[in-house]
């Protein structure tokens, strides 16, 4: 999952306060220096805005995953560190890190900290009456597709519905593979064991009508019938060889490898894909051919669904 927050306030006095915020982060994208210029432009939002009284200085640490970062930031809280003022969290993480956080309410009122935010985005990061987080991004799965191989075989849209997704994959890939493309594949997700499923499962679930899982009267909906039919479709989407048997062990990453070599027509995955995608076209012909973005299929028109990460 790639969600990062942290809260920065501009100060607003009539002397002037120099005062240096030193945020540390981890990469969401591999082009790090694209990223880098990004940040920085941020800086200079509230370099401006503070008349050259506020600095924020950004720390990706490059050489960490997910995981490990978060053992970083553990270390950190452990060892009481202040080195950084402001600390990127992944979406899942408040909870765990609230007793090292400041409660953003004491220095402003509820309403006014998450103004402007997604009101549920925002208020994933309260606990109890207690603000330790507000988010800088939010990122949610979509679905890319290739669209030169969609208008090849007459597909004017990308599937909106799971049984199309099914369809169009089967059929583009008996014509692909019988003109020798035999690495081509239908459809790539993040499948491995961890967050990252969890992630396509509850995607799964609500796209396919079937439930919440836990419903507010705390009644468990997980089996049931329409949950039953898409997880059916997940192990036939492996078995006809819609999706390869290697993508148990997906995660983004793995799954991203696939698409930016040009080897699946559908791919499930965060919006960072978008801009990794573009930059691999500029030196791989292979994905300089055209992709599409559109909301994750559902069991109708429609009935999409989609994690924050």
């Amino acid at each position: 999952m790639r969600f990062k927050y942290f809260t920065v306030w501009c100060i607003s006095h009539q002397q002037v306060i120099s005062l240096t915020i030193k945020v540390l982060g981890i990469p969401q994208i591999s082009n790090y220096t694209s990223e880098i210029q990004s940040l920085n432009k941020l800086s200079q939002i509230y370099r401006t805005a503070s008349n050259n009284a506020i600095d924020i200085q950004f720390e990706l640490v490059t050489s960490q995953t997910s995981n490990s970062y978060a053992d970083l930031v553990t270390d950190l809280f452990k060892m009481k560190d202040n080195t950084n003022d402001i600390i990127m969290l992944d979406v899942v993480w408040p909870g765990a890190f609230a007793d090292n956080l400041l409660d953003l309410t004491e220095y402003d009122t509820l309403e006014n900290l998450i103004d402007g935010h997604i009101p549920a985005v925002a208020r994933n990061n309260l606990l109890g009456d207690k603000l330790v987080a507000l988010p800088i991004s939010a990122e949610y799965g979509f679905l890319y597709y290739r669209a030169d191989l969609l208008k090849k075989y007459g597909y004017n849209d990308p599937p909106a519905t799971w049984d199309e997704l099914e369809e169009m994959s089967l059929n583009i890939l008996e014509k692909e593979r019988a003109a020798g493309n035999r690495n081509l594949n239908g459809y790539v997700a993040q499948f491995n064991a961890y967050e990252g499923l969890t992630c396509n499962v509850m995607e799964w679930i609500w796209s396919n009508d079937g439930g919440h899982v836990i419903e507010s009267d705390r009644s468990v909906t997980l089996n049931n019938e329409a949950n039953i039919n898409m997880f059916n479709r997940i192990k036939r989407f492996f078995t006809s060889g819609i999706t390869p048997l290697s993508a148990r062990l997906f995660d983004e990453d793995a799954s991203l490898n696939v698409w930016l070599e040009g080897n699946a027509i559908f791919m499930r995955n965060w919006p960072n894909a978008i801009g990794e995608t573009i930059f691999r076209a500029k030196f791989n012909t292979t994905m300089n051919v055209g992709f599409g973005v559109s909301p994750l299929p559902g069991i109708t028109s429609g009935r999409s669904a989609a994690t924050i990460g």
